[in-house]
């Protein structure tokens, strides 16, 4: 069979009658063989490999470069029509301007410098309607000074009918929620001495320093087609970047603000922290479990008229027919769903929601 010289071995045509053999030995611990389903021989050596990973690297990344830029052209020229009229591009640029907290808009960029939980955070809540974040992170705030620091930077009330009104949720004559902020406030305040305690403790940094550090030394090792740090890698990731992106978006690792940004951004392999911020920070902790406004009721939702194998993850969703249009049983249904979900959990959240928050 004729072969061909390529950057970091040979080409030849497959032999279907092997792939199942080439699969067996890449399972049992030789990865490079499933290339050969291609076509590609890698070498032996040490060099003929890392041209070949190196190859294999440069042509995924450009792959996923033009599937970003296609998707986002696309995205992005739908926002533009959608933003042609006039009167609601001209109020989406004016509340740009404010942060509107209890129907009350204020001017803070004068004050965004001088934020004591940072920049990042009080971004999250400019042109919108912030009034359940800003409940959420000052219910241990000196209340006084927070509410005397925000009066300074008074606008205006905002009309019923303006796009940042929202009155969702009442926050007047609201005894249990005043009873919960205070006990709360006292469970912290016995854990370290003062309301500080809700950050993280020795206990926590040793945690997420450990498998950090045991991530790093996994993903070398699964660079070099070592099954066990392949096995290894994942649990490490959950225990460590991950819990450190999900802390520290939530301000809640350190009173430092540099230091809750930068262990965020570890854990930003399954997702950026941009996207984070916008779907769990601001969409699932100001709507919690509330169908039509938590987009974390939805990530396995079934798509039964998308055709989309999935559960029903919220009581929006209808429930599907003792068998689908094209006769799949129920419980089928939900089946092919998990094993079509659990793969590919983390493909939306890590390509395809960053593309979709151009829109």
């Amino acid at each position: 069979m004729a072969s061909w010289a390529v950057p970091g071995g040979t080409f030849s045509l497959p032999d279907p009658l092997a792939y199942g053999g080439i699969v067996f030995d890449s399972l049992r611990g030789r990865p490079r063989l499933i290339l050969q389903l291609l076509g590609w021989r890698v070498g032996d050596t040490s060099h003929e490999q890392n041209v070949a990973a190196f190859v294999l690297s440069f042509v995924l990344f450009i792959l996923c470069v033009l599937i970003y830029v296609g998707i986002s052209l696309c995205i992005c020229s739908r926002r533009l029509r959608r933003l042609r009229c006039q009167p609601e591009r001209e109020a989406y640029s004016r509340l740009e301007n404010f942060w509107t907290i209890h129907n009350k808009r204020y001017d803070l960029r004068g004050f965004v410098k001088q934020h004591p939980g940072g920049i990042d955070a009080i971004s999250l809540g400019q042109g919108r309607n912030c009034t359940e974040l800003w409940e959420a992170y000052h219910s241990l705030a000196n209340e006084k000074l927070v509410h005397a620091t925000l009066a300074r930077y008074y606008v205006e009330d905002v009309p019923a009918e303006a796009l940042d009104f929202d009155d969702t949720f009442k926050w007047k004559d609201t005894p249990f929620y005043d009873m919960l902020k205070l006990r709360v406030r006292a469970h912290f305040k016995n854990q370290q001495g003062d309301v500080g305690g809700h950050h993280a403790d020795l206990f926590q940094w040793l945690q997420l320093s450990t498998f950090l550090v045991a991530s790093g030394v996994a993903l070398w090792g699964f660079m070099r087609a070592d099954v066990l740090s392949m096995l290894v890698l994942p649990l490490c990731y959950w225990w460590g970047p991950s819990p450190c992106m999900h802390d520290g978006s939530h301000f809640s690792l350190s009173q430092t603000p540099w230091v809750n940004r930068f262990f965020a951004n570890t854990g930003g392999a399954h997702m950026s922290l941009f996207t984070w911020y916008h779907q769990h920070v601001i969409g699932h902790h100001t709507h919690t479990n509330m169908p039509g406004r938590d987009p974390d009721l939805y990530h396995f939702a079934m798509g039964a008229d998308a055709m989309t194998p999935g559960f029903r993850t919220s009581i929006e969703l209808r429930t599907l027919p003792e068998k689908t249009c094209i006769g799949t049983s129920r419980s089928r249904w939900w089946r092919n769903g998990l094993k079509l979900r659990i793969p590919f959990s983390t493909f939306g959240p890590s390509i395809i929601w960053d593309i979709q928050s151009l829109s």
